[in-house]
């Protein structure tokens, strides 16, 4: 009896590792950041060209799969070429089902001033690789 008693008191011979109680360090999970952007010129009239539509119906397709922050529109020079080209872009980003307060329109003087750069940041979970699975895992329930 004293010697299961003893047992159950006794400890593991080594130290407890950080996985064992952190669950930081058990699963140990970290985040990417990427801006994606894409730079338009516009054609005649400050509208876009067709090309320039189907990129950006693609990006606005990209931002509501996996945007964070607005969808930022910058203006190149003093912007003052540029706007009929940024409110088409912006007409554009809402009739595909971005709400208005998503799409930020802003100006970078250092932008070439017949430039409009549509950007935004993704996040994306980098987890580590989980090994071989060889069955499901509701099997194991």
């Amino acid at each position: 009896m004293f010697a299961a008693m003893v047992a159950g008191c006794s400890y593991p011979e080594s130290a407890p590792e950080m996985d064992d109680y952190d669950y930081r360090a058990r699963y140990p999970l970290s985040v990417e950041s990427e801006v994606i952007a894409v730079t338009f010129r516009g054609g005649a009239g400050g509208l876009m060209t067709e090309q320039e539509r189907y990129a950006l119906n693609l990006i606005v397709a990209d931002y509501k799969d996996r945007g964070q922050a607005p969808l930022t529109v910058v203006l190149g020079g003093s912007g003052l070429n540029n706007e009929t080209l940024a409110e088409d872009i912006r007409s554009t980003a809402v009739d595909n089902g971005l709400a208005k307060s998503e799409v930020r329109v802003g100006v970078d003087p250092t932008l070439a001033a017949d430039n409009v750069m549509i950007s935004f940041v993704s996040h994306t979970a980098v987890v580590p690789e989980c090994g071989y699975w060889y069955r499901e895992s509701y099997t194991e329930w």
